[in-house]
């Protein structure tokens, strides 16, 4: 088996107008990928195993998110990605062993804000544009969602605009990756973000080395000299942006994790 890094560079390099049978069709089909992500799926039941990953399945994941980030910007508005329809998205997803799926009511878990509609109802799910994929319950892409808002509590224009994190690329909005920055060999040495559903609730960043949960003063602290909040952090993890304030500098949320019990999950 290849790595889905040949995938990615030959979507970046194609230049015909059958997008979908030429490259993403032909690679999957002499591919046994599937059995692959089957294998990792095996080792990662619990979000403890995630620290136990090996590098190697571990940069495969992160190489696959770049790959589903191409893809799901061709089903974005303005995109200079050739073009992928969502019903191949889905077929791609599904043939390499991904279960797609499409909660009817938002939550950040699931879902990525691509636009929000001015509306009296907060975070009411407006349209979904394409499902979460997961490998088991191992979150490998969230879906993408249109939500809404009222403009009396919420800027927003920010909200829509605002840079987001742990994305390789975008199309109407800044993106912010571990791999931006290294060299062409260095940056597919990139950690896959860990995201798990489970019984208990939902893990975020299982492999971050500072719980947002139970904040010590050390990080505190850290938070302090990052000229961020605890709630902007949290916001960080579960949305991936900031909600209320457009920040101006990069800013750092990759060493953070959280954990929201079922009993508390609050959009």
């Amino acid at each position: 088996m290849n790595s889905i890094r040949e995938l990615f560079f030959a979507m970046a390099e194609y230049q015909g107008n059958t997008f979908y049978s030429d490259v993403i069709s032909f690679w999957s089909n002499k591919q046994n990928y599937h059995r692959y992500l089957q294998h990792i799926a095996e080792n990662i039941i619990e979000p403890e195993d995630a620290l136990y990953i090996t590098d190697a399945a571990n940069w495969e994941l992160y190489a696959l998110s770049r790959v589903l980030d191409i893809l799901t910007c061709s089903l974005q508005h303005s995109s200079h990605h050739p073009h992928i329809s969502l019903d191949e998205y889905i077929a791609f997803a599904q043939s390499i062993g991904l279960s797609c799926e499409q909660p009817k009511e938002f939550h950040p878990f699931f879902y990525e804000i691509m636009d929000v509609k001015v509306g009296t109802d907060p975070f009411l799910l407006h349209a979904v544009h394409y499902p979460a994929l997961f490998l088991g319950n191992l979150l490998i892409n969230r879906g993408g969602a249109t939500i809404t808002l009222p403009y009396e509590q919420y800027p927003i224009q920010e909200i829509k605009t605002a840079p987001i994190y742990w994305a390789y690329t975008r199309n109407n909005r800044e993106a912010h990756d571990l791999s931006h920055g290294w060299g062409h060999n260095s940056q597919w040495r990139t950690s896959f973000r860990f995201d798990f559903r489970t019984e208990k609730g939902l893990f975020y960043n299982i492999i971050g080395k500072d719980s947002l949960n139970h904040p010590d003063q050390q990080l505190l602290t850290k938070l302090h000299e990052d000229n961020i909040s605890l709630d902007e952090a949290i916001d960080l993890v579960r949305y991936r942006q900031l909600l209320y304030i457009h920040k101006k500098d990069e800013l750092w949320p990759y060493d953070y994790r959280l954990f929201e019990p079922h009993t508390k999950i609050l959009v």
